[in-house]
């Protein structure tokens, strides 16, 4: 597939040069948690898939996420928050491995996030580790 072509002109090597899923150390139940809450976390429902590729001279990770959906209650809310925590950990982690196939990472998908702003504690904690979450109106 070396020198294909998208319909943007961009040279594509190495498509999906690296592929798997994302899955989390036992240990990270003692690390993922949310400010104020007891609820520990057991790991992902459907576990965030990833595949790196260059794109022209940019090596780079994309990571699609389909997070827990759930009710309203505190604790489905709770575990949505921990699994978008454990996905920005592992991406701010790579980040800052030098064994990384890359630094760029973009994590897209299905966050089943609240609708709230930056203020909010939670999204604070994410920022922290540089996931940067855009508007939506879920």
């Amino acid at each position: 597939m070396n020198g294909w072509r998208s319909s943007s002109t961009v040279p594509v090597s190495g498509l999906l040069d690296k592929v798997g899923e994302i899955a989390v150390p036992p240990r990270w139940k003692y690390v993922i948690r949310v400010p104020g809450s007891t609820q520990k976390f057991r790991g992902f429902d459907r576990n965030p898939y990833l595949a790196g590729f260059r794109l022209g001279n940019l090596d780079t990770i994309l990571v699609n996420v389909h997070l827990y959906y759930g009710k309203s209650t505190a604790h489905d809310k709770n575990r949505r928050f921990m699994e978008t925590l454990a996905t920005a950990r592992w991406a701010d982690l790579r980040r800052q491995s030098a064994n990384a196939f890359s630094k760029n990472i973009m994590v897209m998908g299905d966050f089943n996030l609240e609708k709230v702003g930056w203020e909010d504690p939670m999204w604070v904690v994410l920022g922290k580790k540089g996931l940067l979450l855009t508007p939506h109106s879920t």
